[in-house]
């Protein structure tokens, strides 16, 4: 088991060895700062499984999800929650965007002006009468 462990471990440095330092230094601050937040001890095994599970990532991506992770869990969050944690935390910094205006066809608008003209009329009224 340990000479499986370890030829893996050399396949996975060679690997890492293409990633760039800027996405090394945010992964390793961000665990540490999450494991210290939440109370979590990690071992350098644990740092070899979450740097290969989120080279995807760009170094932006991992500062939102650590940061939404020690927000909103209670627990020391997997690689798999962390990626959950980006994406939720990019959205949430989308501005919110208008529905288009629906089309209106010429039928729909006169009778909309109608319908209007019926209720204004009918305020007029309310508005005019002695009864208030």
């Amino acid at each position: 088991m340990d000479e499986l462990l370890k030829r893996l471990d050399k396949q996975n440095q060679r690997e890492q060895r293409e990633l760039s330092p800027e996405f090394l230094q945010t992964l390793a601050q961000e665990l540490a700062l999450t494991a210290e937040t939440m109370n979590f001890e990690l071992t350098d095994l644990a740092v070899a499984g979450y740097r290969e599970a989120l080279t995807d990532l760009r170094p932006d991506q991992l500062r939102r999800g650590f940061k939404r992770a020690r927000r909103m869990l209670n627990f020391f969050p997997k690689p798999n929650e962390v990626r959950e944690c980006a994406a939720a935390e990019f959205e949430d910094e989308q501005p919110l965007r208008a529905l288009p205006e629906p089309e209106w066809t010429k039928e729909e608008q006169e009778s909309w002006r109608h319908e209007m003209n019926e209720l204004r009329e009918k305020i007029k009224g309310i508005a005019t009468s002695k009864t208030l």
